[in-house]
């Protein structure tokens, strides 16, 4: 029986790596594989959820401005 795997949040689990990495290391070291290595999965699992390694990228960035927009208050 196929494993049931809540997709978003694992997409969400993934950007949180990149972060971690980011802060670490940089853009420039946010491979996939370091990304992969810091979340504890392959880089097939990463080619799963996202096309190339910018949609990675622009998935943790988005995913960043909308987490930093719900803890500014709007006028």
């Amino acid at each position: 029986m196929p494993k049931i795997v809540d997709r978003d949040a694992r997409k969400v689990e993934l950007a949180q790596a990149v972060w971690t990495v980011v802060a670490r290391d940089g853009v420039e070291g946010a491979s996939v594989r370091a990304v992969a290595a810091e979340a504890g999965w392959t880089r097939g699992v990463i080619a799963h959820y996202f096309k190339d390694h910018d949609d990675l990228l622009l998935f943790a960035y988005r995913l960043a401005l909308q987490r930093e927009s719900e803890f500014i208050p709007t006028p």
